[in-house]
Formats: structure tokens, sequence, C-alpha cells
């Protein structure tokens, strides 16, 4: 991964964070892959592996889903780079 891929993909789990709820006393880890397009807007998202909690799957994919839209990534990313997939972690 090139270094611009690296900046948007820290910029991209930066900017979801700030949806996370507080608060949350569940543990467990969910991977949530998605897509986006050249503006930002979601276009697909589903759970890739599940935590065992179907609650905090839920969490995860509808906090991804209310980041929602995302800043636009660099046109330096072909098509192929706007799929992702983030482990969201509750603790």
């Amino acid at each position: 991964m090139d270094a611009e891929a690296k900046a948007y993909r820290q910029k991209l789990w930066a900017h979801i964070a700030r949806s996370r709820p507080a608060g949350i006393r569940l543990e467990g880890s969910s991977l949530i892959s998605f897509r986006i397009d050249r503006n930002g807007q979601l276009l697909s998202l589903h759970l890739a592996r599940s935590s065992g909690n179907a609650m905090l799957d839920r969490l995860a994919l509808r906090t991804l889903s209310r980041a929602a839209p995302f800043p636009p990534p660099p046109p330096s990313l072909d098509d192929t780079q706007l799929d992702f997939a983030i482990p969201f972690s509750f603790h």
C-alpha cells in the first residue's frame, strides 16, 4: 500500500471513529467490509466476520452506516482500492 492510500485509510478510520458510540460495556470484535464511490458515498456494507454477539455486530454496521458520507478518496486510488475492511473492537 502506498503512502497516499495509507494516509487515506487513517483519515477514513478517524472519520468513522468519531461516529462510534461511547459507553459500550460488551466485548467483541467484528470485521465490517464496505465500498465507497469517488464522492465518499457508501455503496455497500456487510459483516465480513461476526463478533459472536449479534448486538455488537449490528452496532458496528450501524456505526459505519451513520458515518457516511466519508471523505472523498484521493484521485490516485483506483476503483479496486475503494473496498475496505475495518475491524471494530469493543472492550
